[in-house]
This record gives C-alpha cells, structure tokens and sequence, in this order.
C-alpha cells in the first residue's frame, strides 16, 4: 500500500460508517496527504489541519496543499503512534495505577 500511496499523494477519508478510518494513517505514513470528512472522534486521532466538514471543503484543501504539509504531516503517525512509544506510556499507566 505504501508505494500506491506514494504516487497518488492524498488518502481520502469520507465514510462515516467505517470503525477505524485506517487509510488515513496509511497514507500519512507513506507520505500522503489526509483529506478526513469530519466524523466523530476523527480530531482525536488526526491533525486538524485534514479534517473537514464537508465534501467541498476537502476539494479545497486538496487544491491548497504543499509538498511542506505533505513531509511534515508524514511524520505524524511516528510521532502520536509508534507502538515502542505507545508501550511505554500504557507501561508508565499501569505501574502509577497499581502504586495508588
């Protein structure tokens, strides 16, 4: 998936009916600019600044995104998802739950 990613450059996310919207993290992750209809609980997990209200607004977006949100958004599922980082914090949860 990521090489497909690659040369299409944006991950359109427009069902409101999906449980995880994966395709997004999928994309970001190989470089490609997330375009997220606005369902609930998509602001905590996504940047905001790929999220949008409506079909119009995401057209938008697409046609005044730069290569320098694309790079900065690639890093984004590295930085709030990395399972090494992710561990470590449930790790830090469980021992300061079981001390009190």
């Amino acid at each position: 998936m990521g090489e497909w990613f690659k040369k299409i450059g944006y991950t359109l996310s427009t069902s409101d009916n999906e449980s995880f919207h994966l395709a997004p993290m999928e994309g970001m992750a190989s470089g490609a600019f997330p375009c997220i209809l606005n369902w609930e609980g998509a602001e905590s997990i996504y940047p905001e600044s790929s999220i949008v209200p409506t079909i119009t607004d995401m057209v938008n977006l697409i046609e005044m995104t730069d290569s320098t949100k694309i790079s900065h958004l690639s890093r984004y599922p590295m930085e709030y998802f990395d399972c090494v980082k992710i561990t470590a914090e449930l790790t830090h949860l469980i021992i300061k739950v079981s001390q009190e």
